[in-house]
Order: structure tokens, then sequence, then C-alpha cells
């Protein structure tokens, strides 16, 4: 059991660095997915067709690559975060995921809203809140990496109700397909018709051998092993424990953002101020701390539940 523990933190780690990898390639963020879900969708398709698996879903093809394009606004917003401000901004952003995950879920009828939830999301917003009132330079950088989790909120809910009909490797195909047109059509327009556009994706159409190997270890490490694997350990672990240790990416990262600065000094550290990290680790307390409240009520409710029927 414990070897399944340590794949699950090690897929969850390698899921952390993404904004540090991002940030060390030289293009633009629609550039980087689009290499990356190209890459991803050859990869996922030779896999499918050697195992058997390759297979079209009918009308339900096109609503999964519908759900490829919030795929692809979640990735180019991190990218777009990570460069604009730095990876530790970008990351603690990305830990409102749960607390959007709790605001949609009732309102596209997909669960409800619980005591535990309501809890942790006021903890995190306060969070939100200390944040901007720190005097720091990344206040575009954040927005966009809160922008990110929402649509990263919204690719989680539909995958959760998709997987219960779908093979995993199968949805991740035709999202990853869905991603990879809309980066093309979006580097397409900006090229040749773009305007003013062009100038906020300012297209190489290059791609060195280093950004080749970092945006293809991207694509194999992150896109295609690190969800499968997740899906996969699922069999050997509760989704309790695999959703708990999912809310660590924040804190995976900002520790490898902060090792990683000192050895390389990559990371602007400086010009965030005691407000920032403040804030920061509230956020991201309040996302470790949420599957835990969340279970402590259900029990709790469950408990008083028993209570009363054997009193009665």
């Amino acid at each position: 059991m414990l070897k399944y523990h340590l794949r699950l933190h090690f897929v969850i780690w390698l899921s952390s660095l993404v904004p540090l990898v991002v940030n060390q390639i030289d293009l633009s963020a629609t550039e980087i997915v689009f290499y990356r879900t190209s890459m991803a969708v050859v990869f996922l398709a030779i896999w499918l067709l050697l195992i058997k698996k390759f297979k079209w879903t009918g009308k339900k093809t096109y609503f999964l690559m519908g759900t490829g394009i919030l795929t692809f606004a979640y990735w180019t917003l991190i990218v777009l975060s990570a460069k604009l401000a730095n990876e530790a901004v970008c990351l603690i952003g990305l830990a409102t995921i749960p607390l959007f995950i709790s605001i949609l879920r009732p309102i596209l009828g997909k669960g409800t809203l619980s005591v535990g939830e309501i809890i942790t999301g006021l903890n995190a917003i306060f969070g939100i809140y200390i944040i901007y009132s720190s005097d720091f330079d990344y206040g575009l950088g954040f927005f966009l990496a809160l922008l990110a989790a929402f649509f990263g909120a919204l690719v989680t809910i539909f995958n959760a109700e998709l997987v219960k009909k779908e093979d995993s490797l199968v949805i991740t195909f035709y999202q990853m397909l869905g991603a990879s047109i809309t980066a093309f059509l979006l580097l397409l327009f900006s090229t040749f018709w773009g305007g003013v556009i062009s100038d906020f994706i300012p297209v190489k159409w290059s791609l060195t051998l280093r950004d080749f190997v970092l945006i293809f270890s991207l694509a194999l490490g992150v896109s295609v092993y690190a969800y499968s694997e997740s899906v996969r350990l699922m069999k050997f672990l509760n989704p309790f424990t695999v959703a708990m240790v999912g809310n660590l990416v924040p804190l995976y990262g900002i520790v490898s953002v902060i090792i990683l600065s000192y050895l390389f000094n990559s990371v602007e550290t400086s010009k965030m101020d005691i407000y920032f990290y403040a804030g920061g680790i509230i956020l991201v307390s309040a996302v470790v701390a949420r599957p835990l409240v969340i279970w402590y009520f259900e029990v709790y409710d469950v408990s008083e539940n028993i209570k009363n029927k054997t009193n009665q």
C-alpha cells in the first residue's frame, strides 16, 4: 500500500512543476499549449490504437472536443500567469480550484453545497483578499491564475461525469484534440488577421531543441502520464485519499519553486511582501484542510441522523 501512496505523491509533485517548466520556454502561451496538446494527441492516438481502445464516440465526440476548449483556456491562462507574474503567484492562484468546484457544482446541478465547503471557501476568499491587500506587482498574473482555476474547476466537474461512461484515455485524447485545434485556429488568426491580437500573441512558429524537450516533457509527463496514473491509482486508493493529496499541488509547487529559486535564482521572491505570503498560507491551508472539514461535517450529519433514528 505504501508504494501506491508514494506514486500518488510523485504524480502530484510532477503536476505542480508545470508553471515552473512553462516559464523556461521561450514561446507564447498559445504556442506552448498548441505544441503540448499536439504531442499528447499523437502519443495518445498511437497508444489507443496499440491497446485497441481507439474509438469514435458518436455525437459525444463533439462534446468531448468542446470541453477541450475549456482545457485550452485553463492551460493557456496558467502559462500567461506564470510568465506575467511568477511560479509561486500562479500556484497560489490555482489553489482556488476546489473553491470554484464547490461553487460551480451546485450551479451546474452536479451536487449540493455543504457546510464544510462554505467554511473552507470563506477562508480561501479571506486569503485572496489579503493577497490583493498587499503591495505586490503581480495583480494581473494572480487574476489570470484565478481565471485559470475557474476553467480548471469546470474541466474537473465535466470529467468527473464523463469518466463514468467513457475510458479516461479516450476522454483525454478528444480533449487534447479539441484544445490543439483551438490553439491552432487562434495562432492562425493571430498570424494573418490578428491586428492588435498579434501584439499579445507574438507567434514565432519556431521550436528550438530546448523548447521541444521541455514541451515534450510536459506532454508526456503531465498531459499523459500524470493524469492516467492518478486515475489508475484509484483502483488501489480510495477517492478521499486521492482528493486530499491532490490538494497538495500548490504546496508542493511552492516548496519546489523556493528550493529552485535558491539553486538557480529563477524566482523573483524579493518583490512579494509579507501580506502576499500571509494570504498565500491562509489560502493553501484552506485548500489542504478542505477535505478534512467536509469529511467531518458529513460524518457529523450521518451520526446525527443515526442518533435521531435510534431515539425515535
